[in-house]
C-alpha cells in the first residue's frame, strides 16, 4: 500500500493558517519554528478563553485596593470563570508581532488594566487604567497576585510580586537546589530582560525560575520546547501508522493519504482523506 503522509508539513501548515486568521502577512525569511513561534507567543500572551478557578493570594486580599476596585475586579473573574475572552483588559501591544512582554516571558505573569468593560474604545480595548492587576495562569487557575500603580516605574520588574506567587502557590515555579545567585535589583533586572539574558532570582530564601526563559533571537524558550516535542511525536505517530494502518484506519485500497487536521495538549486529529475516516491519535 502507498501510504502519502507528511504530518510534519501539515502541522506546519496548520500553524501558518493560524497566523494568517490573525492578520499575519507571510514573510520568506520565516521558517517553520519562527512562524510557530509567533503564534505561540500570541496565544499565551492573549490568555486562552477557558473556564479557570480563581485564586487570590493574602496579601491581595489584604490589599485595600481590591475592595475599591471590586467592581471590575468581579467583572474580570466572572470573565475567566465562565471561559469568556479577557482579551479587552489586556495591554494595546498585545498583538501579533507586538512587543514583547518582558514579565510574561520571563515571570510567567500577565497584567490586566483594571477599567471597567463600559470603557471599551473602537479598537476592542478598556481604556487605560491606573492600575494593573497581576495575574498567573497555570493549570486551569488563575492565581490573582497583586494589584499596583501602573505609574510604578517598575512594577514589572518588583520582585515582590515573585515574593507573593511563590509564598501563595509556591508549585508554580521551578526550585533549584546548591545554586548561588546574586540578588538583582530591579534596573538590573530590565537590562537583562532587554539583553535576552536568562538568570536566577533568589526569592523567599530559595533560588527560582519561573518560566524556561528566552532564547538567543527573543522568543520564549517554551515554544521552542513545544515545537521540538512536537515534531518528535509526529515522527513517531508517522513511523506508527505506517507500520500498523490498519489499526487507525480501514481503507483498503492500494493508496492512502494521511492528513493531520489538528492538535492540541491531549493529541493529534488525522484524517484518511480519501475515505474521510478520522482517527484522534495519541489521545490523553
Amino acid at each position: 500500500m502507498l501510504i502519502l503522509m507528511d504530518l510534519k508539513a501539515d502541522f506546519n501548515q496548520l500553524t501558518t493558517n493560524g497566523l494568517l486568521g490573525l492578520g499575519y502577512i507571510p514573510n520568506p525569511s520565516h521558517d517553520a519554528v519562527t512562524r510557530y513561534n509567533l503564534l505561540h507567543t500570541h496565544t499565551e500572551r492573549m490568555v486562552l478563553p477557558v473556564p479557570y478557578k480563581i485564586a487570590i493570594s493574602t496579601q491581595l486580599a489584604a490589599n485595600p485596593l481590591f475592595t475599591a476596585l471590586s467592581g471590575v475586579i468581579n467583572e474580570i473573574t466572572a470573565r475567566l470563570k465562565a471561559g469568556t475572552t479577557v482579551a479587552p483588559y489586556l495591554s494595546t501591544l498585545a498583538k501579533l508581532g507586538g512587543q514583547r512582554d518582558n514579565l510574561l516571558t520571563y515571570w510567567g505573569i500577565h497584567h490586566l488594566h483594571l477599567s471597567s468593560i463600559c470603557t471599551l474604545d473602537a479598537k476592542g480595548k478598556v481604556k487605560r487604567a491606573d492600575y494593573l492587576l497581576f495575574v498567573r495562569f497555570y493549570q486551569g487557575v488563575a492565581h490573582l497576585i497583586q494589584i499596583e500603580s501602573h505609574k510604578k516605574d517598575d512594577s514589572f520588574e518588583d520582585v515582590k510580586l515573585l515574593e507573593i506567587a511563590d509564598s501563595n502557590w509556591p508549585y508554580l515555579h521551578d526550585v533549584f537546589r546548591e545554586v548561588t545567585v546574586d540578588n538583582h535589583d530591579a534596573a538590573t533586572i530590565k537590562t537583562l530582560r532587554k539583553k535576552n539574558i536568562n538568570h536566577y532570582l533568589k526569592v523567599n530564601g530559595r533560588v527560582l525560575s519561573p518560566t524556561f526563559g528566552v532564547m538567543a533571537n527573543g522568543f520564549s524558550a517554551e515554544a521552542l520546547w513545544h515545537f521540538d516535542s512536537q515534531s518528535i511525536q509526529l515522527d513517531r505517530l508517522e513511523s506508527e501508522i505506517r507500520r500498523n494502518y490498519l489499526h487507525y484506519f480501514s481503507n483498503r485500497s492500494w493508496i492512502a493519504h494521511v492528513a493531520l487536521l489538528g492538535f492540541d495538549a491531549e493529541g493529534f486529529d488525522l484524517c484518511e482523506k480519501f475515505s474521510g475516516q478520522n482517527n484522534k491519535a495519541l489521545r490523553g
